[in-house]
């Protein structure tokens, strides 16, 4: 292969409009109903990353199981609530966020090499039957209608991320206890009542998020906090930008501030409030 990009496929643009395949080089197509569409015209074989936000699919055709190189599927923002019974066992990556899946499908079980999946922002009610495969390394399940979590979960023990805020989770499965590599668990904004002990054990774990559970105490108020208006402030360079917030540079009558801006009530640590009452205990010798 030389040093410039391969020849293009001959995809008819004139049909497609927002749906993305990445063979060595990025090409975006977009197709208005890509849920009646076949997946049969790609050569499949060159394939490793197949980006299918925002395309309005109510079915995956059941032809990307002919993907035998795909290592990323990305189906956030669509309207599924199953998944073809064969995925492409070569995916180390999938994303599932905000659809209708109401149980994680069966199909899920049957991928060796996953490594992060994600169902945020569905309907899940529960995990499902299968056995989610013990490869998994991320698995964010964030924004979800869940009650309890099933035993076999403890069977992921390479797991280092385990994102679980959002929920309606009472407790968790003893069996967790088994997962030696985590580092980071997210459950704020549960209904937990207490923090097992077995979670005290855990040698690798280094970031905890527990707000808003019944078990946590509430952040005391500071009364002389000021109230700010939004009219007041001058907006200048961004300072940075997280998932749910973006900090700017500003000025409030004349003094440097940093401004928050958070980009939904909610985010993957919990509510937005939480944070907010958290940080107002905290004395800084900036203070005013």
């Amino acid at each position: 292969m030389g040093t410039g990009r391969p020849a293009r496929p001959p995809y008819n643009l004139n049909h497609l409009v927002a749906c993305m395949l990445v063979v060595t080089f990025v090409v975006w197509l977009v197709h208005p109903a890509f849920d009646r569409c076949s997946l049969d015209s790609y050569d499949a074989s060159t394939v490793t990353e197949l980006d299918l936000k925002n395309c309005k699919l109510t079915v995956l055709p059941a032809s990307i199981s002919r993907f035998g190189v795909l290592r990323k599927l990305d189906l956030g923002n669509n309207r599924l609530s199953t998944l073809p019974a064969v995925l492409p066992s070569t995916l180390l990556t999938l994303f599932c966020l905000n659809n209708n899946f109401e149980t994680i499908p069966p199909a899920i079980a049957e991928l060796p090499h996953l490594r992060m999946l994600s169902f945020k922002s569905c309907r899940l009610r529960d995990v499902g039957v299968a056995p989610l495969p013990p490869s998994l390394v991320w698995l964010i399940l964030t924004d979800n209608e869940l009650v309890t979590l099933p035993d076999s979960l403890g069977r992921l023990t390479r797991m280092r991320k385990l994102m679980l805020a959002n929920n309606h989770l009472a407790s968790l499965p003893s069996s967790l206890a088994a997962m030696r590599e985590l580092e980071l668990l997210r459950l704020a904004n549960n209904q937990l009542k207490e923090l097992p002990a077995w979670l005290y054990e855990l040698p690798r774990l280094t970031w905890l998020a527990i707000a808003g559970n019944p078990f946590v105490a509430p952040a005391p108020a500071r009364a002389e906090l000021p109230s700010v208006r939004f009219d007041e402030l001058t907006f200048g360079t961004k300072l940075g930008e997280g998932t749910s917030s973006v900090v700017r540079q500003g000025l409030w009558h004349g003094v440097q501030v940093a401004i928050k801006l958070y980009k939904a009530a909610l985010s993957s640590d919990g509510k937005n409030l939480d944070e907010v009452r958290a940080s107002c205990t905290v004395d800084h010798p900036n203070d005013r």
